[in-house]
């Protein structure tokens, strides 16, 4: 028997709240208009049902919604959720094999300031 691990991978994410701003912020990200929503008040959409690979998901308030690398989004429940990811920081280690101008993470110009050396992971 071998043992795994999860491979590296990054991840937008929004926590489900309900409003219509969120909602806004992650169609502003790409978010399918085709998805369903019910119960739209002035500032309140009950009921947001995404379109995954798996077929349709309803997302609850606490939800958190992720827009993954291949820019499909997807419904995440908060626990597993904060149990695999972990927030980003600005200063963050460079994978080996990133491109030696541009952070193969953020994908921001590379800047020793504020990245730190390549690491072996």
């Amino acid at each position: 028997m071998a043992k795994y691990r999860i491979k590296p991978t990054f991840v937008d994410a929004w926590e489900w709240d309900e409003t219509k701003a969120t909602l806004e912020v992650m169609r502003a990200a790409g978010l399918n208009r085709s998805c369903f929503m019910s119960r739209l008040g002035a500032n309140h959409v009950h009921t947001l049902c995404l379109p995954t690979p798996c077929g349709p998901v309803l997302a609850n308030k606490g939800d958190y919604i992720l827009k993954r690398e291949n820019g499909k989004f997807d419904v995440c429940k908060r626990g597993v959720f904060l149990d695999l990811y972990e927030v980003l920081p600005k200063h963050h280690y460079v994978p080996v094999g990133h491109d030696e101008d541009k952070c193969g993470i953020c994908g921001e110009p590379f800047n020793a300031k504020i990245h730190s050396l390549p690491i072996q992971v």
